[in-house]
C-alpha cells in the first residue's frame, strides 16, 4: 500500500511538472526544443564536473540519478505548490507588485533551498553509508541543484520565447545558465555539505546539530541575495546601456547579465570551491589514517597504502596503468582504489563512535573480497 501511494505521488508530481513545462513553452515545438536544448546542455557540462570531483569515493549513479531527479521533479513541484500560494498570501496582504518581490526574495529561497536539502537530509536519516564526510553531502546538494535548475530553465526559457522569441533565450541562456549556471547547485552544496560534516560527527556534542541550520542558511542566503541584488543592479544596467550605448535590449541584457551578475556568483563559487578542497584533504586524511587497519589485516599492502594516501600518486598509477595495460585494467585499479577507501571510511566511523551494524560489517567483508578478486585479476588478466 505505501509503495503504491508513493507511486501516484510521485506520478502526479512528475504529471504537474511536465504540464508547468508545456504551458510555459505554449505547446510551441520550436520553444520545447529550444527550452529543453538549452536547459540539458549546460547541465551536462556541470553534471561532468561534480562527477571529476567525486572520483575518490564515488556515489552509485542510482543515488546520483534520485538526486538529480529529486531537484528536477519533486524539489520543482514543492516549489511551484509553495511559491504560489506564498504569492497568493502576499498579493492578499500587499500590492501586486510587492508580492512578487517579497516572493522572489524572501518566499522563493526559503522554500526551494529546503526542498532540496531535504533528499540530502533523507539520505542521512536512511542509508547513512552513502554519506561519509564533508564532500559526499556537498557533491549530493549540488547534485540536486543542477536537477532543479535544469527544470527552471526550461520554464523561463520557454516564456522569454514567447516574449522576445530566440534573441531573448539566448539573453537568458548567458544569464542563468553561463553567469549563475551553477547558482543552484553551489547553494544547495552548502546544506549538503553541512548535513555530510555532521555525518562524520556521530555521537559528538551538539555542534552537529547546529552546522546544519548554518549551511541551510547559508544556501538560503546565496540565493535571495542573488534574487534580490544581482536582478535589481542587471535590470539598472540593461536600461543604462540601454540609453547610453543605443542597444537592443537583448545586447544590453547580456552585457547587464555578465557586469551585474558576476559579483553576486563568484563569491559562492569561491566559497564552494574552498569547502571541496577541504572535503578532498578529508578524505586523504581517512585514508591516510585508517586504511593501515586492513594492512594489519592482511587487506592490503603497504605500498598500496602509500599509494592509496596521496591523491596525486592514485591519479599516476592509473594512468601508467591505463597507458600500459589498457582501459579494463584501469577500470579495475579504480575499482580497487574506491574499494579500499570505503573500507578507510568504515573503520573511521566506527572508530569515532558510530557502532557499525551487521550490514554495515558484511559490507566491509565483501569490499575485502572484491580487491582480493581486483588483485587477482591484475596478476592474471586472461
Amino acid at each position: 500500500m505505501l509503495f503504491s501511494i508513493l507511486t501516484l505521488l510521485i506520478a502526479c508530481m512528475v504529471c504537474v511538472v511536465l504540464l508547468s513545462i508545456l504551458a510555459s513553452t505554449g505547446l510551441n515545438l520550436r520553444a520545447i526544443t529550444l527550452a529543453v536544448g538549452a536547459a540539458i546542455l549546460p547541465t551536462l557540462v556541470y553534471g561532468a564536473v561534480l562527477v571529476r570531483i567525486d572520483r575518490t569515493e564515488p556515489e552509485s549513479w542510482d543515488l546520483r540519478g534520485l538526486a538529480f531527479l529529486w531537484g528536477a521533479v519533486v524539489a520543482v513541484f514543492i516549489a511551484l505548490i509553495l511559491n504560489t500560494t506564498a504569492l497568493t498570501i502576499f498579493h492578499i496582504k500587499f500590492d501586486d507588485d510587492l508580492g512578487e518581490i517579497l516572493t522572489a526574495i524572501v518566499a522563493a529561497p526559503l522554500i526551494e533551498e529546503s526542498a532540496k536539502g531535504l533528499l540530502v537530509l533523507l539520505v542521512l536519516w536512511l542509508t547513512r553509508r552513502h554519506l561519509d564526510g564533508l564532500l559526499d553531502g556537498m557533491l549530493l546538494g549540488a547534485t540536486v541543484g543542477l536537477g532543479f535548475a535544469m527544470t527552471e530553465n526550461i520554464m523561463y526559457f520557454g516564456l522569454a520565447y514567447h516574449s522576445g522569441g530566440a534573441a531573448d533565450v539566448g539573453s537568458l541562456f548567458v544569464i542563468r545558465c553561463l553567469v549563475n549556471g551553477l547558482g543552484h547547485a553551489v547553494w544547495t552544496s552548502f546544506t549538503g555539505a553541512a548535513i555530510g560534516w555532521s555525518r562524520g560527527r556521530h555521537g559528538r556534542g551538539i555542534l552537529r546539530f547546529l552546522v546544519l541550520p548554518v549551511g541551510w542558511g547559508l544556501a538560503v542566503l546565496g540565493h535571495a541575495t542573488w534574487n534580490a541584488g544581482a536582478s535589481l543592479a542587471i535590470g539598472f544596467l540593461t536600461i543604462g546601456f540601454s540609453y547610453n550605448w543605443l542597444l537592443s535590449d537583448w545586447q544590453a541584457l547580456i552585457i547587464a547579465g555578465v557586469v551585474g551578475g558576476l559579483p553576486f556568483t563568484i563569491p559562492p563559487i569561491l566559497i564552494a570551491f574552498i569547502v571541496a578542497r577541504l572535503g578532498l584533504e578529508q578524505e586523504e586524511y581517512v585514508v591516510r589514517t585508517y586504511l593501515p587497519i586492513e594492512v594489519g589485516l592482511g587487506t592490503l599492502t603497504p605500498a598500496e597504502a602509500a599509494t592509496l594516501a596521496s591523491r596525486a600518486a592514485r591519479n599516476q598509477q592509473e594512468r601508467t596503468i591505463r597507458r600500459l595495460k589498457g582501459e579494463t585494467a584501469a577500470r579495475n585499479q579504480i575499482a580497487f582504489n574506491i574499494a579500499a577507501t570505503r573500507l578507510a571510511f568504515f573503520h573511521y566511523h566506527a572508530l569515532r563512535g558510530e557502532r557499525p551494524d551487521r550490514a554495515d560489517v558484511r559490507r566491509a567483508e565483501q569490499l575485502r573480497w572484491q580487491i582480493a578478486t581486483l588483485r587477482w585479476y591484475s596478476i592474471h588478466p586472461e
